[in-house]
């Protein structure tokens, strides 16, 4: 199993992986190059933090420093931030299509990024609903990558596109701010994609971790690693692997004795020769400072489970929206009740965040439908 989907790009792998680069972009200039259309004075280029110290796939340069896109999360609030790329990705002929780049978080930044691609710009995939979590946090930069499906394979305009919702009342001065730079796409000539979701979650003052894989090669286990920080990880747990197997399996683990507050979970997925690969994180809250709002799973078949940790008196409503900020669903979350069953069944793929109001107070939490 070389590869988890995302994973985080190691130096270590970059002699044994084979590709081959279609499209790569420095943003080395003063505005935006052809392609990319940005959807506000939000997102903008800046060489205020130039990006360093990474390779952004296994077929780019290093950091290119110098200018990189800035996403600024400011005023107007509930409005959706985006940046396009159209008409410069080329994947005629080509499978197996790689997209990678350099990312960055300033230390306030807690918004989801979602990422997706088309291949005719009016139906969007999600390929990660908040690539923002891949970022090493501080003043660090950092790179990711991701192996998208078939449908990316042999399209004329493969298009791609980044985009959050404002939820902070505050001016564009200085925000919290997201940072992309050295965008390639390529294509990847080894193993398919293996991982194919990874969720956690809070139930009962426990963490549950669910992740599935589609297909394994020399899988000798995961490791469960957790850090109070998103920084620093240790182990807490193993599950063994399925060795090699080309069907999909299903692996859940529970941390039953989780650190008050915020915990940051992560798999090293280890090979037979001793290679591994890291899997995306995921952040979940636990004990007085934790949001009464949970869902699962994530992604979400024909329902999702809302769990809401403050009964009330009275009923209380909740409302789905997607990206764009428009509602596609909504009901009420009855008196008393603390689990319900949100069917979503008639909801397209893709990414959505469900919000309960109570009172004069409101919870979010996002879910992705499969």
């Amino acid at each position: 199993m070389r590869k988890l989907y995302p994973s985080l790009i190691l130096l270590l792998f970059l002699g044994t992986v084979k590709a081959q680069s279609i499209y790569y972009q420095s943003f080395i200039g003063a505005s935006f190059p052809a392609g990319w259309v940005p959807s506000d004075g939000r997102v903008l280029l800046s060489s205020a933090v130039s990006s360093s110290g990474y390779i952004s796939s296994p077929t780019s340069p290093e950091a290119s420093g110098g200018n990189n896109v800035r996403f600024d999360h400011c005023t107007p609030t509930s409005t959706t931030v985006s940046l396009t790329e159209s008409g410069v990705v080329n994947t005629t002929g080509l499978s197996n299509i790689r997209v990678g780049f350099g990312l960055r978080n300033s230390p306030s930044w807690d918004r989801p990024v979602l990422f997706e691609w088309s291949s005719d710009g009016a139906i969007w995939n999600t390929i990660d609903t908040d690539v923002s979590s891949y970022a090493p946090g501080g003043s660090a930069w950092g790179s990711t990558y991701f192996d998208l499906p078939s449908g990316a394979d042999n399209v004329v305009n493969l298009r791609f596109r980044f985009s959050f919702t404002t939820s902070t009342n505050m001016n564009c001065t200085a925000p919290p701010n997201f940072r992309i730079d050295d965008f390639i796409v390529g294509t990847n000539a080894s193993l398919p994609v293996e991982l194919t979701t990874i969720s956690a979650y809070a139930v009962r003052e426990k963490a549950h971790l669910s992740w599935s894989t589609a297909s394994e090669t020399d899988n000798s286990h995961f490791n469960i690693e957790r850090s109070p920080n998103g920084h620093e990880f240790t182990e807490i747990g193993r599950i063994a692997g399925a060795g090699t197997v080309r069907e999909k399996r299903e692996y859940t683990f529970v941390d039953e004795n989780p650190l008050p507050g915020a915990n940051y979970y992560r798999l090293r997925q280890v090979d037979l020769d001793g290679r591994f690969s890291f899997s995306p994180v995921r952040r979940v809250v636990i004990g007085t400072a934790a949001s009464p709002l949970s869902l699962f799973p994530s992604p979400a078949g024909e329902y999702v489970q809302v769990q809401w940790a403050k009964t009330s008196d009275t009923d209380s409503n909740w409302e789905i929206f997607d990206t764009a900020g428009r509602r596609v669903s909504s009901g009420v979350f009855p008196a008393e009740s603390t689990e319900v069953p949100v069917f979503v069944g008639d909801l397209q793929q893709g990414a959505y965040f469900l919000r309960i109001v109570s009172g004069q107070q409101t919870w979010t939490q996002a879910f992705v439908k499969q």
